[in-house]
């Protein structure tokens, strides 16, 4: 469920939307190697800028390799024909433990999008609920209500 005080309904419809896209979009990415079922996270845009909800907002498919020693995934987008991957990604840090939302798998340069709010326990993303937090001007995170990550489809949603 969605983090309390945030715009339940909106969230909730916005999660609908993706889920259904994730199944049109199960077929394509079957089709180049991402298997029958394969893990999807859905994020919901965020409520600071047009800019940044449309560069968060979307599907994500869990990615063959293990970045800081936990799985990631990358940004999917529908084309016409196929499947495109994105400059986004979901990722562990281990050096502030937080899952992150970045735009490269590299550690340098690397612009942080989002952040989750510290996860001790370390559990695998699908299982993570709470507050995600964004950057505003002047280096300030601030809690964003209206993103949010859930799983879609895959092995775990079983």
């Amino acid at each position: 469920p969605p983090p309390p005080a945030c715009d339940e309904t909106a969230v909730l419809a916005d999660l609908q939307e993706l889920k259904s896209l994730a199944q049109d979009m199960t077929p394509f990415l079957h089709s180049q190697g991402y298997g029958s079922n394969p893990d999807l996270i859905g994020v919901t845009g965020s409520s600071f800028s047009r800019v940044l909800s449309s560069q968060l907002r979307g599907i994500y498919v869990r990615m063959p390799l293990k970045f800081g020693g936990r799985e990631c995934y990358q940004k999917v987008k529908r084309g016409a024909r196929d499947v495109k991957l994105m400059d986004v990604y979901i990722i562990w840090c281990g050096t502030t433990a937080r899952w992150q939302i970045v735009d490269r798998l590299k550690k340098a340069n690397t612009r942080n999008y989002a952040r989750s709010a510290v996860d001790l326990r370390r559990p695998p993303l699908r299982e993570l609920q709470g507050v995600w937090t964004v950057p505003l001007d002047g280096g300030i995170w601030e809690e964003d209500l209206r993103l949010f990550v859930a799983e879609l489809s895959g092995e775990g949603s079983k």
